[in-house]
């Protein structure tokens, strides 16, 4: 993959040691804080997430790399960019959430998701209501159930005064 990509930045998140980088990755896209390391170091420890990122290429091009590297055993979802997040088979924002929603008691009719990239596809259909930004990709708008204005748009805002009144007790007790 370097050899197609070889300003490649990659970033391995562990549990203890913060995000270990290759080189930075620009700030506005990566606001955790970085420290650079040798190759070596970015593959020993545990990881909790892992990010590749490439400046220099179009989201289509990164994309038809990626399928040809064969990342087998491995949940990746590529970004609105030539940006890819790699976590271990089954792990999504999906199986987290449902993590807490067990943990939580909610039955699964009452669940909502929201999302606007790639990575949200599973999130969205583990959802009671997918709902899909108005700026998000086709693919992730037609696997949802629902479609909001765009995030410039104050689509979420939209959504979620919608959704707030059938909340039982909903905005009573709570900061306003």
């Amino acid at each position: 993959m370097q050899r197609e990509l070889p300003d490649l930045l990659i970033a391995v998140e562990t549990p203890n040691d913060g995000v270990k980088v290759n080189a930075h990755f620009p700030e506005p896209e990566f606001a955790a804080s970085q420290r650079v390391v040798s190759p070596q170091e970015l593959l020993e420890g545990e990881a909790v997430r892992v990010t590749v990122r490439d400046l220099g290429s179009e989201p289509e091009d990164f994309a038809q790399v990626i399928a040809a590297a064969g990342l087998h055993g491995t949940n990746y979802s590529i970004g609105f960019s030539a940006w890819l997040d790699l976590a271990p088979e089954g792990v999504s924002k999906a199986y987290g959430l449902e993590e807490v929603r067990q943990l939580l008691g909610v039955d699964p009719l009452n669940t909502v998701a929201i999302g606007d990239q790639r990575n949200d596809l599973e999130m969205l259909a583990w959802a009671e209501l997918g709902v899909a930004m108005g700026q998000a990709p086709q693919e992730v708008i037609a696997a949802a159930n629902r479609t909001t204005g765009a995030v410039v748009d104050d689509g979420l805002a939209d959504i979620l005064d919608e959704l707030l009144p059938l909340i039982p007790d909903a905005g009573q007790g709570g900061a306003s």
